[in-house]
């Protein structure tokens, strides 16, 4: 057959487009049933869990909003918390105890150690980090 013959046999270009886009529109519908028909079972199943799900955070949500948070401290943590409030009520400078060393110096009773002291400030400075 030449070529001429194959040209002649085929339809007009414009029936053969509509040709065409039957077929497509057949074969999509056709395509799309059988999609539908497949996936509505899988559909329902995904609605159904999805609503279950919904049920159950509503569920959550609501005992949540009713439930109040609660803290339990360790017996350390209690201690501390008195510690810290005795610390607030009591004075951090003894007066009395002020009082009597100012009393003793003023009247010439109180005796320093030198000793003592020169122990205590070389203990101190070896606590102290070295900064060289």
């Amino acid at each position: 057959m030449a070529i001429t013959q194959v040209i002649t046999a085929l339809p007009p270009p414009a029936q053969r487009g509509v040709d065409v886009y039957e077929t497509f529109v057949t074969t999509q519908e056709t395509f799309q049933g059988a999609l539908y028909t497949n996936l509505v079972p899988e559909i329902n199943a995904f609605s159904t869990q999805a609503n279950a799900m919904k049920t159950e955070m509503n569920s959550l949500a609501a005992s949540a909003a009713v439930s109040a948070d609660t803290v339990d401290f360790t017996h350390t943590a209690q201690d501390i918390k008195t510690a810290v409030a005795t610390g607030a009520v009591t004075p951090v400078i003894n007066e009395d105890r002020v009082a009597a060393i100012k009393s003793a110096l003023q009247s010439g009773n109180y005796k320093i150690d030198v000793e003592h002291v020169a122990e205590k400030m070389l203990r101190f400075e070896d606590k102290l980090p070295d900064s060289t």
